[in-house]
């Protein structure tokens, strides 16, 4: 990940094995979230101390980076309010990592 406008290498992660890395990326918190391509493209975010994590997001075709450490996941017929879950509280939109 590059910061802007600059374009230093902010962080370094290394795809899963087999998969490589989608070009667009954004923070969503202090995770990074982007998608991995390979047989199936999938969505996953990366913590700090990169570990990958899928997001659950199967349906959507694309994400759009929100505010507050939030994204909108674009379906063919929805666009949802996504964020990732902290502690064990169970909030419609939510995804629990880990």
């Amino acid at each position: 990940m590059r910061s802007f406008p600059s374009l230093e290498i902010v962080r370094s992660v290394e795809p899963p094995p087999g998969e490589y890395w989608d070009c667009n990326a954004f923070f969503a918190g202090n995770m990074i979230v982007s998608a991995v391509l390979g047989e199936e493209e999938r969505f996953v975010a990366v913590d700090r101390r990169g570990r990958i994590a899928d997001l659950d997001q199967y349906e959507a075709m694309y994400l759009v980076p929100a505010k507050h450490g939030t994204w909108l996941a674009v379906t063919q017929t929805t666009i949802q309010h996504r964020k990732i879950m902290r502690g064990d509280e169970e909030i419609p939109g939510q995804i629990a990592l880990w």
